[in-house]
């Protein structure tokens, strides 16, 4: 993602002026995934997630918190905030500050870094470098100083950054340590009447996602106290990342690839009427455990990990539970219209482009495609499919046009040829492309069209998801366009990694892997889908990120259904996400 200069400082949420609430419940919830003057491997992507998560859950309380929201923000529009935030604040019954994206610690003081962050030059004089992260970034010190000063009865402070590595950017694999100082964020001595909570202990990296989801599901438990809600979520967070790192150690990944084992912390000086505080009043359940001491059973641990990889890892900021795995098919569904595999040579730039029959064949650029002929289908999933999403309503699309789809995902080779370089985790020539970014693979579609040009009023791209999913379903109307064994590598038969595309059983069109071996970019921003019937959808006009569809070799069966939606920054990578292009019109 290459940074982008803005002149006027802007807010990607509105903040409404709140209430002065006097004995009150307020809440400034801060979420940074963009740095415009850190490099692609330091931007975030499920930072805003977290903080729309927490807003979610504050306002959902029993009572509620009245919370302003800021999301990639710059520095002056985020104090601007948090003064205001301060006036209301005063006198509260609880004033609470949630911060998600980058910090750092430089020479024993503590810094968030915002949207406009300038770190890039450093300089040795240790002075004269806090003077300028004092102006370009936001004191974590000065904040929790301002925070006491509201006098409000409870203060927390929750950081949900990663406390492990140096001021340089180090690696690509977008979590929020990727910038920090030696240390990360060092402690914060919390004033009296204050609770501060970071994601992770000294000199560990916190998976994205964990804690913030775990905490929000422990706010919402009826009179749990405030200490037992970060002790449970301390617990909880610690057993569920541990799994997850024993986890990927036996499936072989290289440690910059594993997740990791990391544990909260929080420092705590709430006096002893603060740590009566619950976020949510009322008694609890009968039989819910409360008690900070209380671990979960093996069992429990094994399902809560899962639960959570499938929600926050390999969903890639999906915010609902992930359920069982489905029972598959039985019977093969009948194809739509014959398929013909047998491709034909390449097809001549004079003529027209329209294919003759879905599944017919045929080479543009050295890769086979196939061609998926004008149509109509209920694009989502009916109310009672196992896995359904609420983003999945099921509603009829029409496709007026036909489009050609990559028989199968985009090569390691076939991307090297056009790019010159191959990042991918899992070398080889005919394995599926992956550690490429939504951006990343616009540039590949552009030398495409440059050097392999198409009759005119066509054009090499990525398909919307309705022709994703109409291809995938090849005239079908299950969650699977087939067996799911025959036709997709997921975690129970993919041995940990990518697989040769093109080994397993095409759909009824003839196109591979189009479930599993690797996600699979389409050109919409994420969105809710239109309501009613569409002809020729295109998405949402603006957003903040890119679909990708398919399932991978990492995730169950569940996430591999013809309906699933997954989304993710566009400048972000990961080990199971690739591509294949499509040729569509690009005129009408």
């Amino acid at each position: 993602m290459k940074p982008t200069l803005l002149f006027l400082a802007a807010l990607t949420c509105f903040a409404p002026v709140l209430p002065a609430a006097e004995g009150g419940r307020l809440a400034l919830v801060v979420g940074i995934d963009q740095y415009e003057n850190l490099p692609p491997e330091a931007q975030l992507s499920v930072a805003v997630a977290d903080a729309n998560r927490m807003k979610t859950t504050l306002e959902s309380l029993d009572p509620p918190f009245a919370v302003r929201m800021v999301a990639d923000s710059d520095v002056r529009g985020l104090e601007s905030a948090f003064d205001a935030f301060l006036d209301e604040a005063k006198g509260a019954e609880c004033a609470l500050v949630y911060f998600a994206g980058h910090g750092v610690e430089y020479h024993g003081a503590n810094f968030l870094l915002v949207k406009d962050t300038a770190i890039s030059d450093i300089s040795a004089d240790v002075e004269r470098m806090k003077r300028r992260l004092a102006t370009e970034a936001v004191s974590l010190q000065g904040w929790v100083d301002s925070l006491d000063a509201t006098r409000a009865q409870v203060k927390v402070v929750i950081l949900d950054c990663c406390r492990d590595n140096p001021l340089k950017a180090e690696d690509g694999s977008g979590t929020r340590s990727v910038v920090g100082g030696s240390r990360g964020l060092a402690q914060v001595t919390p004033p009296s009447g204050t609770l501060i909570s970071y994601s992770a202990d000294a000199g560990q990296r916190a998976n994205d996602g964990l804690f913030t989801e775990v905490l929000a599901n422990n706010l919402k438990m009826p009179g749990l106290n405030i200490l037992k809600v970060f002790a449970k979520t301390r617990e909880e967070v610690r057993e569920i990342s541990t799994a997850w790192a024993e986890e990927d150690a036996s499936r072989g990944l290289a440690p910059d690839f594993r997740r990791s084992r990391h544990e909260p912390a929080e420092y705590n000086k709430l006096n002893l009427a603060g740590t009566d505080f619950a976020f949510t009043r009322g008694v609890p359940a009968a039989g819910q455990p409360v008690e900070s001491d209380a671990t979960m059973s093996e069992a429990e641990i094994e399902r809560r990990a899962k639960e959570m990889a499938e929600k926050l890892v390999a969903e890639a900021m999906r915010q609902q539970p992930a359920p069982a795995v489905p029972n598959l098919p039985t019977e093969t569904p009948k194809p739509m219209v014959r398929t013909d595999p047998v491709p034909t040579g390449a097809f001549p730039a004079g003529s027209g482009m329209e294919g003759s029959r879905a599944g017919e064949v045929r080479t543009f650029g050295g890769i086979e495609m196939v061609w998926c002929p004008p149509g109509g289908f209920l694009m989502g999933s009916p109310e009672d499919e196992v896995g359904r999403e609420d983003d999945e309503m099921q509603h009829r699309v029409t496709l007026t046009r036909g489009f050609w789809m990559a028989k199968m995902e985009t090569t390691q080779g076939q991307w090297e040829r056009v790019m010159g370089e191959n990042l991918s985790r899992f070398k080889g020539d005919d394995l599926p492309v992956e550690m490429v970014s939504w951006d990343d693979v616009q540039g590949w579609l552009e030398k495409m069209n440059e050097t392999t040009p198409l009759p005119s009023g066509w054009k090499w791209t990525l398909p919307t998801e309705a022709q994703w999913e109409y291809a995938c379903r090849a005239g079908t109307g299950s969650p699977f366009a087939g067996d799911l064994d025959e036709m997709a590598w997921y975690d129970e038969n993919s041995g940990s990694k990518t697989n040769p595309v093109g080994m397993k059983k095409a759909n009824a069109w003839g196109l591979h892997d189009m479930h599993g071996n690797v996600w699979e970019w389409c050109s919409d921003w994420s969105g809710d889908y239109a309501s009613g019937s569409s002809s020729d959808p295109t998405g949402a006009t603006a957003g903040s990120f890119r679909v990708f569809r398919g399932g991978s070799w990492y995730d169950s069966a569940i996430n591999a259904r013809c309906a699933i939606r997954l989304y993710y920054s566009p400048g972000g990578t990961y080990i199971n996400i690739g591509f294949r292009p499509a040729l569509v019109p690009s005129i009408r």
